[in-house]
């Protein structure tokens, strides 16, 4: 699978997407987005619904497999 633009593209941007199989290639358009109004909605949610803490610990959780990653591919790259 291809993601083309699909990280920060403009709110009337449609991302396309293909999926490459064994029987060949198939082009689709996912739709348009907003991610800054949409991460703004996500914080306030958290914050509405008492679930920052469970964010935070799940922050921390992706932090730590990003760094756990960089670690690894300095061991691999020498």
């Amino acid at each position: 699978m291809i993601a083309e633009k699909a990280f920060t593209p403009t709110p009337e941007h449609r991302p396309k997407v293909i999926l490459k199989t064994s029987a060949g290639e198939q082009e689709y358009f996912a739709p348009n987005d907003n991610h800054f109004v949409k991460i703004l909605e996500y914080f306030q949610n958290c914050i509405q619904d008492g679930n920052s803490r469970n964010e935070f610990q799940n922050i921390q959780c992706c932090a730590k497999i990003q760094n756990d990653i960089r670690t690894l591919a300095k061991i691999l790259k020498k």
